[in-house]
């Protein structure tokens, strides 16, 4: 029984696609098999320019799969991430840093919670020109708001029953700061506020 054994390994790979669609270059991996456990105690690998990194334990005895990971992306290149993948915003550019601590079990997505940040440097977000009437109230004339570019962005986080929860989201640009709070959904519905 492969599980029951006992087992220390070292890998590496040249490269490997997650889902057939991120690709991970130079990975290396350190870790055993213990009493049903998998024990990563190093996993790194190249990603678009930038370093993933991870260790956890996964308890492959239960068909649930529980799981309790820490892992980070440092320096990601968001143009080569987006000029790869099926993304709407193919201009997205940026340096991207996150950290993540994550547990529950593999097929119940209900059952992850977990903290972390993240923050994006350099970038290209989006654009959009809704706060061009804020630039021509009455009385006031405000110079850069046509089209407002978003570069940055930073927050912390935590997941909990499915969703994405922050307090302090903050998108900046040259000319307009926004502060949101609120959360993002696994299906990508959020409900948000915010402050200009």
């Amino acid at each position: 029984n492969l599980i029951r054994s006992q087992i220390t390994f070292n890998a590496q790979s040249e490269a490997i696609r997650l889902k057939q669609k991120i690709r991970l270059e130079n990975l290396l991996a350190q870790g055993e098999m213990k009493n049903g456990n998998l024990y990563i105690h190093h996993l790194t690998a190249e990603v678009y320019g930038g370093l993933f990194g991870l260790k956890g334990i996964f308890d492959l005895k239960d068909p649930a799969t529980p799981f309790n990971t820490d892992f980070y992306v440092n320096d990601l290149n968001l143009h080569r991430l987006a000029a790869e993948l099926p993304l709407q915003n193919k201009k997205m550019a940026g340096n991207l840093m996150l950290q993540a601590s994550l547990r529950g079990t593999f097929k119940d997505q209900s059952s992850y919670k977990g903290t972390g940040s993240i923050s994006i440097k350099d970038g290209f977000l989006w654009e959009t020109a809704q706060f061009k009437a804020m630039g021509n109230l009455p009385l006031v004339k405000m110079e850069g708001l046509d089209w407002v570019t978003f570069r940055e962005m930073a927050a912390t986080y935590n997941i909990e029953n499915k969703k994405i929860h922050t307090r302090d989201l903050a998108l900046n640009s040259d000319t307009v700061h926004l502060g949101l709070r609120g959360s993002v959904s696994f299906t990508q519905e959020l409900d948000m506020l915010m402050d200009i």
